[in-house]
């Protein structure tokens, strides 16, 4: 009976995705420092059978890479989402899965349904949240870095340890289904989990290779304007 329940439960579907990249940035080391980085993507589950989930998602991602001086650069990135159908899906806005990750550190709703979660897309980061948020049929995330090269220029590197560079950083975003969240109301502030609203954070962190890899530590805190 079990094995009964669960057949007629079950799905079959298929995502195909189409996507279009242009990038023209030049690295230093471990990360871009000008130039720009964009992308379209548009995904599509069309409905193969009775069974199957209906729904479209449609993603533009913008990045802008501003080389300063002495090994200082600006970095900003912009990200929006839409989705829509019979069976249209969520975006996830939250944080980033960290070393220590765990269920814990997610948020979502206790009656969340299988299409949802595995079909969903997670929109990060709004680094000083959990993952998961915030939740809606629409999204905006937008990211600013002002990274620079911290105690490079007083300290050597370490035998371990390689140079250490730094970020200050903010991140803000907004999901919603019909109607936009307004930015000056509180209510669109509240930390309900899986609702739609608005989420900001800001904070600092070091980037250095260790025994060959590399790391990076954030220190943020929420910021909620009202």
């Amino acid at each position: 009976q079990e094995f009964e329940q669960n057949f007629i439960q079950s799905f079959t579907t298929i995502i195909p995705r189409l996507k279009y990249v242009w990038d023209n940035t030049s690295w230093a080391f471990t990360h871009p420092v000008a130039g720009s980085r964009f992308y379209m993507k548009y995904r599509t589950s069309p409905g193969i059978n009775k069974k199957s989930l209906t729904f479209h998602s449609a993603t533009v991602d913008g990045r802008k890479y501003f080389k300063l001086f002495n090994g200082i650069s600006f970095a900003s990135r912009f990200f929006c989402g839409t989705n829509w159908g019979k069976d249209a899906q969520k975006f996830r806005l939250g944080g980033v899965p960290w070393l220590f990750s765990s269920d814990r550190y997610r948020s979502y709703s206790s009656s969340i349904n299988a299409e949802e979660l595995y079909f969903s897309e997670y929109i990060m980061p709004i680094r000083g949240f959990h993952l998961s948020e915030k939740s809606g049929k629409n999204v905006f995330l937008g990211n600013l870095e002002f990274r620079l090269p911290f105690l490079i220029y007083y300290f050597p590197a370490i035998k371990y340890l390689g140079q250490i560079n730094g970020v200050i950083f903010t991140d803000f975003g907004v999901t919603w289904d019909s109607d936009f969240p307004a930015f000056s109301d509180k209510s669109n502030w509240e930390n309900n989990r899986d609702d739609p609203g608005w989420l900001m954070s800001y904070g600092f962190g070091p980037r250095f290779f260790f025994l060959g890899y590399p790391w990076q530590l954030d220190y943020s805190w929420q910021y909620n304007p009202h």
